[in-house]
């Protein structure tokens, strides 16, 4: 699957969860609308994190010059972070409801993503071949560390 479709079916599979969460979640207050849907803006991060996209800078400006097009309000990026931030419930709630709907939500064991386990020294890691697929580059803000680590 390429970027396209990635990013299509990501979006139409927040717009089938979101017809269901927004009934439970009023964000509107007052002001005006925002410029984009708020299906729009959960795409935007979910799929800014797949393709590892560390900021919500990084995220505005890819999607910004690659995919314009899609995403003609993505305008401004104060606006669209705060939109994300604002969303924190729904995006919590579609996590949860996906759990369910898979069944994972009933599995006797669950994966649970707290702290990375270091896989080897940062020297060491451009040679390393075990996890490939498993670990990747991070950054530990509270112990001012780089590492590299698996991911669950």
């Amino acid at each position: 699957m390429d970027r396209d479709d990635f990013i299509i079916t990501v979006y139409c599979l927040v717009c089938e969860q979101y017809q269901f969460i927004q009934t439970s979640y009023s964000l509107r207050r007052g002001g005006f609308a925002p410029a984009l849907t708020n299906a729009e803006v959960i795409t935007l991060e979910i799929c800014g994190e797949y393709f590892k996209l560390t900021t919500d800078q990084d995220i505005f400006d890819s999607f910004r010059a690659h995919y314009r097009s899609w995403f003609l309000a993505l305008t401004e990026r104060s606006l669209f972070v705060r939109q994300a931030a604002n969303l924190w419930q729904v995006k919590a709630a579609i996590q949860h409801r996906l759990t369910l709907i898979s069944g994972q939500a009933a599995d006797p064991v669950q994966v649970i993503d707290t702290l990375p386990l270091p896989v080897c020294g940062l020297t060491r890691a451009p040679r390393e071949r075990c996890f490939k697929m498993q670990a990747d580059y991070g950054y530990c803000a509270a112990k001012d560390m780089h590492h590299y680590c698996g991911v669950s």
